[in-house]
């Protein structure tokens, strides 16, 4: 029996949200709609462990990011009830099984506590071993199904991880797939240490944080050097401190138009390594800057393969510039 995902989805963000599920949930044949509560549907047919499984690991992977665009996940049959079937459903009073209700309308769930038989173990709290999920449509129909809490989803209350601050899914959604252990990395505009403590997470080899702000007590202060001043007036001590070395990674979250970014690339040029990765958050201060314009004076200065992209960690008036050189 094919079984439906839902998510329950912010409205001015849905577009972008739906572009990505439906390029990376390919794998296992989703079929994707959006209802007029912005409750994003998959009907995958079957729902086996392996397909929920993976649907999992991408949720996992990017909830961080989505954090904005998800509010709550659902796990339902892809089958329609009447409400008497639903809670008259034999699974639901086996001896091993107690349910923890989960709706999109708390209406919903007041009126299922309600009706549901006597025999029925239910709990709100965390003892729950089962999650019984209940889906209103318009046609007074219901879709509601019986997920074993081992195999759910996960939520966004299960992320345990606070990063410094949100800053930090910027560079960990941009720079994910790359590499970067033992590399060399300068980070510019660094306060108060979002991209520092990314750039740590991955094992580079040596951090150079510049920024006139304060850095975050939870860094080491002896995985990575704080020169506190602005960029330019850093250049002789960042190159004490890189000694012989140069920059593998540049990165940059400071809030500058494009622009002063390109100024600022101009200058650290003088400090990258032949090959190296460059990442940089561009500031759209009145969203008409001419962004392919700004690629080519990118490309002028001998930087070929390039990108600029919206990343979904991005503000309304962000965009991400990363190079590969």
């Amino acid at each position: 029996m094919s079984s439906l995902v839902l998510l329950t989805c912010g409205h001015s963000h849905k577009h972008r949200f739906i572009n990505f599920l439906t390029t990376n949930l390919t794998s296992y044949s989703a079929k994707l709609s959006l209802n007029e509560r912005s409750v994003l549907v998959f009907t995958l047919n079957p729902l086996t462990p392996s397909k929920l499984l993976s649907l999992n690991i991408l949720l996992k992977s990017y909830l961080p990011i989505f954090s904005r665009y998800i509010s709550s996940i659902f796990i339902t049959s892809s089958r329609l009830s009447t409400y008497d079937v639903m809670i008259n459903d034999a699974s639901l009073i086996a001896t091993n099984v107690t349910i923890k209700l989960s709706s999109t309308s708390s209406n919903l769930k007041t009126k299922l506590i309600n009706d549901l038989p006597q025999e029925v173990k239910m709990t709100s709290k965390d003892n729950y071993t089962h999650s019984l999920t209940c889906i209103e449509t318009s046609n007074e129909m219901y879709y509601y199904g019986l997920t074993v809490k081992s195999s759910m989803l996960i939520k966004n209350e299960d992320i345990s991880f606070e990063p410094i601050c949100r800053s930090y899914h910027k560079l960990s959604e941009s720079l994910s797939s790359l590499n970067l252990k033992n590399l060399v990395a300068l980070d510019v505009g660094s306060s108060p240490g979002g991209w520092t403590e990314y750039l740590l997470s991955q094992n580079v080899e040596k951090v150079i944080s510049v920024d006139p702000g304060n850095m975050s007590e939870k860094l080491d202060e002896k995985r990575y050097t704080h020169l506190k001043m602005k960029f330019e007036e850093s250049l002789p001590q960042i190159k004490s401190a890189l000694g012989e070395d140069k920059i593998d990674i540049l990165v940059c979250d400071a809030n500058v138009n494009p622009h002063q970014t390109l100024v600022f690339l101009k200058t650290a040029l003088q400090l990258l390594n032949e090959e190296c990765i460059i990442n940089l958050t561009l500031k759209l201060t009145n969203g008409k800057e001419n962004l392919e314009e700004f690629k080519e004076e990118v490309r002028g200065l001998g930087f070929e393969d390039l990108e600029i992209c919206w990343l979904f960690s991005n503000g309304r008036k962000e965009r991400n510039l990363l190079i590969k050189r």
